[in-house]
């Protein structure tokens, strides 16, 4: 099994693509918007990868903006694993969304959506500020007030991104998201797996629960590597 980049989209772009080539003339306006919306998926998916596409290890971290075991591995070691990450290893984080932190869902939209609208480092000043102060936004009874602040802030275009959200633009992804932690049979958040190039079975996967030392991440993908094929 091969995990790239654009492993979340497969197949949301093939078949839209399908049903766009049987429109009819009278219906280009409404294909135009379909494809940017596309293309809007594509950008979120890239925002939150960082690494070689053509890796040897794909490490993938499995979390929820409303998981407090999560908010401490982004606030005390996610950039320093970032800083060490060898060159030849692409991180990729992706919603694995639990439902007993409901506006998780919010929070993993607002993150893809400014992913979307303003690329990795507005995807990672998003991220920054949902994990920073989650008191603001996850007791919310409706969060969006704050998290459309948190994107003025950021200096995104604030119409788009209330278009974004309010429109549920990111489900696609969220829910491909969702499907890939499943398969992962990923049980808590935070759950890294590392992923060798050329992968075939579960067998070749490495799997690791919860707040762990950058030390043993970096045995998890060196355990990966040498398997890559």
């Amino acid at each position: 099994m091969r995990v790239t980049l654009g492993v979340v989209l497969t197949f949301l772009i093939a078949p839209l693509g399908a049903c766009q080539s049987s429109e009819s003339a009278a219906q280009s306006t409404g294909a135009k918007t379909a494809a940017e919306e596309r293309e809007m998926l594509v950008k979120a998916d890239a925002a939150r990868a960082i690494g070689p596409e053509n890796a040897k290890v794909v490490l993938v971290e499995l979390f929820d903006f409303g998981c407090s075991a999560c908010q401490e591995f982004h606030r005390t070691r996610s950039d320093s694993l970032k800083a060490v990450l060898p060159p030849d290893v692409r991180f990729i984080a992706m919603g694995f969304l639990i439902p007993r932190f409901p506006r998780g869902y919010h929070a993993a939209e607002a993150a893809l959506c400014a992913g979307a609208l303003g690329g990795p480092a507005a995807y990672q000043a998003m991220a920054d500020r949902l994990m920073a102060a989650p008191a603001e936004w996850e007791n919310a009874h409706d969060p969006r007030a704050t998290l459309v602040g948190y994107a003025r802030d950021a200096k995104l275009d604030v119409a788009a991104f209330t278009d974004c959200t309010d429109r549920d633009m990111m489900a696609p992804v969220i829910l491909s998201d969702l499907s890939i932690a499943n398969n992962f049979e990923a049980q808590a958040t935070p759950t890294f797996v590392a992923i060798p190039s050329g992968a075939e079975s579960a067998a070749d996967i490495g799997k690791l629960e919860g707040v762990a030392p950058i030390a043993r991440l970096l045995e998890l993908i060196d355990t990966a590597r040498a398997k890559a094929k």
